[in-house]
Formats: C-alpha cells, structure tokens, sequence
C-alpha cells in the first residue's frame, strides 16, 4: 500500500505534467528533465544526489532549488543559470539538510521570485528515488491512504505524521501539476479546517466519514473501520458509499453505470452480485477443481 501511496503522489506532481502538456501555452522557462537521466532511482552510497537542469533564462539569473524529502522536510538553495544550465547537489548545497538516506526528493526549481506564483511557465519538477543498500527502496509515505491516526490514538493534526501529511499535502496543491490539473491553492494550508475539509472530500482515498465511529457495533456488513474508498466522495453518485458491506446487489446507478462502460468501452455490462463472484473464485481455488 505504501508503493501504490508513493505512485499517486509521484503521479500527480509529476506525470500529469505531461498528460497535461497540451493545456500548457508553453514549456517552463526551467527544467529538471535532466536530473532524471540515467534513471531517477540514486543510490545513498553516491552520499549525494546530482539536480541537473537547464533553462531558457539569461545568464546570472537566480534559479531557486527545493527539495522536499518523504520524511516531510524542506530545503533551499539557490544557484546562478550559466549557458542555459544549473547544477546543485543535495545535501551538500542545501544548508541544514543531513547526510543522504534512503527517501524520496520532490525537487523544485523555478526563475521566479517565489515557487507557484508563475507555476505553468517558471516552475519545473521531479521525483527522485534514493536507494539504500543493494537497491533497497526507501520508506514510502502514505498521504493519501493515510488515516491520520498514530498508535497512541492521537487524530488528525494532533497525530505523529500529520507534520509530513502536512508539508507533502500542501506541496502538491502549490505544485505546477496541481496547477495543471486545475486544483491548485496557493494559499492552501492542511492545518486549516476548510482546506482539510476539502481534502477529505476531495483528495484522500481514506474514508474518514466513518472512521471516528463507535465501532463496538457493525455499520451494516462492515464489522470494523475500513481505509478504502474505490473513488472520491464527490465522483459519480451515492452508489459510491457502500457501507451495508459487500453483500448488496448492484444499484440502478450501478448498472446504469455498467451499461454506459459497455457503451464507451465495448466492455460486457453484464451485473453480478458480490457473493456471486466470491463463490466462483472458491470454487476456482478449491483443490477439487484443480
């Protein structure tokens, strides 16, 4: 769950840049596409990571570099374009960041006075994967999945990891991907009741609606708090919230859904009940049918 978490977030921030290029007017003045090359997968043993980026600015400009770490620290520094190219290394040009560990980096760069005020035509960014020993991956934070509750049973912002929520949450709506994608704040802060509000409604795969329930009896089929949601609360219609558990036959809203796949995608919109497939996949399993 952890990986699917880390492929979201990695997702929104940076390849929906690219799906999305066609709505752009233009390239950003800045870019880290070389710092992905060979590949984006570093190694700790290197002791440092190598940002590499060209940009169309003159020379002598001042081109700001930040590395958020997957551990929810930032970092800053600031390097002068020299025949349309910048180099920076990270940690040693980045003062108070510690030595390199397993983590991720979402790196910015930009021309501009300050990150996202320019984000579509100054702002450019990448994700980087620094390996520990023999390739293995870092820890991979779960932003999206996460049900922002710590072992002691502290929620929400009195929680351990609602600081990393916080700062990678709020790095994505003030990125250049969420400026594309057309969800971007400039002023959004997780900490404010609103915008997490809105984040639980439109970001978060947690289904917080019923997570602070007393759970010493069932909601329906469901037997104990759940993290998943198939899709977010404000998508399609009620059919999403399936509470009763996973017994129910298909809505009308379900089919009428099943039927329109069929219509745009060719797919069978053929309706089976949960239990129906549940049974088939014991009889496929059953040695008896082996």
């Amino acid at each position: 769950m952890k990986l699917i978490s880390a492929l979201l977030l990695s997702t929104l921030i940076t390849a929906s840049s690219c799906a999305l290029s066609a709505a752009t007017p233009q390239d950003p003045v800045v870019s880290l596409k070389d710092s992905l090359m060979p590949s984006a997968i570093k190694s700790v043993a290197a002791g440092s990571v190598d940002i590499l980026g060209t940009t169309k600015a003159a020379d002598a400009t001042p081109i700001r570099v930040r590395v958020t770490s997957s551990i929810g620290t930032t970092f800053l520094t600031r390097v002068d374009a020299k025949d349309g190219r910048f180099v920076c290394h990270f940690p040693q040009d980045f003062p108070g960041a510690p030595a390199l560990t397993p983590m991720l980096l979402y790196v910015d760069a930009t021309d501009a006075a300050e990150f996202g005020e320019a984000a579509a035509s100054h702002d450019a960014e990448a994700l980087l994967i620094v390996a520990g020993a023999h390739d293995t991956p870092p820890d991979l934070p779960l932003i999206f999945m996460d049900d922002l509750l710590d072992v002691n049973g502290h929620a929400d912002a009195e929680s351990v990891q609602w600081p990393r929520t916080r700062t990678l949450v709020n790095l994505f709506m003030h990125s250049r991907a969420a400026h594309l994608m057309k969800i971007n704040r400039l002023n959004f802060d997780l900490n404010t009741p609103a915008d997490f509000a809105w984040f639980k409604d439109h970001a978060t795969l947690y289904d917080f609606d019923h997570r602070d329930r007393d759970w010493s009896r069932p909601l329906g089929h469901r037997v104990a708090r759940g993290y998943w949601r198939a899709v977010w609360s404000t998508w399609f219609n009620a059919s999403n919230e399936r509470p009763g558990g996973w017994q129910r036959r298909q809505s009308r809203a379900e089919q009428f859904s099943a039927v329109h796949l069929h219509q745009r995608c060719g797919r069978s919109p053929r309706v089976v009940s949960d239990a129906a497939r549940r049974r088939a996949r014991c009889r496929r399993q059953s040695p008896r049918s082996q």
